[in-house]
């Protein structure tokens, strides 16, 4: 994908040595065209996967379940900042479990707002990107907004959150 000037690339590679897999991003500079960054997964952890990536400020966040191989019912954040480090968010709930992050909207630069799908419909958490700190708001807040509708969705470079549905592209204000 390309992000700000940047190109990120995720490879696996085989070590014949080893008869291993080795998961690795690559963080490129469009413009020098030299690797900036380098993110081993191997060594963070191999059963995450992350099917949704979100760009916001100078942040990238994937979306995923810790670990594949287990069940879990809990979602976690990946956020990466632009120097390269990576810090790990789970969205838990320890009555209901998480079963699902369908999007991550942007309220700012630095703070995004996660719907988690719970055994009795949605719980809402902002997360401070810097900090990393989340914090449970009141879903009463966003009863407007019905996360099943939306699908992929991304953020405008003029600051609003886009999705798509069956009619074309919508906006949310």
């Amino acid at each position: 994908s390309y992000y700000n000037g940047e190109l990120i690339v995720q490879a696996r590679a085989w070590d014949p040595d080893t008869n291993k897999y080795s998961d690795v991003e690559y963080v490129i500079d469009a413009d020098t065209e030299k690797i900036v960054h380098t993110y081993n997964y191997d060594e963070a952890d191999s059963g995450f996967q992350a099917p949704e990536q979100y760009y916001i400020g100078n942040y990238r966040i994937e979306v995923g379940r810790p670990d594949m191989h287990e069940h879990t019912s809990y979602y976690a954040l990946r956020i990466f900042s632009s120097d390269g480090n990576m810090k790990q968010v789970d969205v838990k709930d320890p009555v209901d479990g998480v079963y699902d992050v369908p999007v991550v909207f942007a309220l700012d630069e630095t703070t995004v707002l996660v719907p988690a799908a719970v055994s009795r419909g949605y719980k809402y958490f902002k997360v401070n990107l810097n900090t990393c700190e989340m914090t449970e708001v009141n879903a009463e807040d966003y009863s407007w907004i019905d996360p099943d509708q939306f699908s992929s969705v991304f953020n405008g470079s003029d600051g609003n959150v886009y999705f798509t549905t069956s009619l074309g592209i919508s906006k949310i204000d």
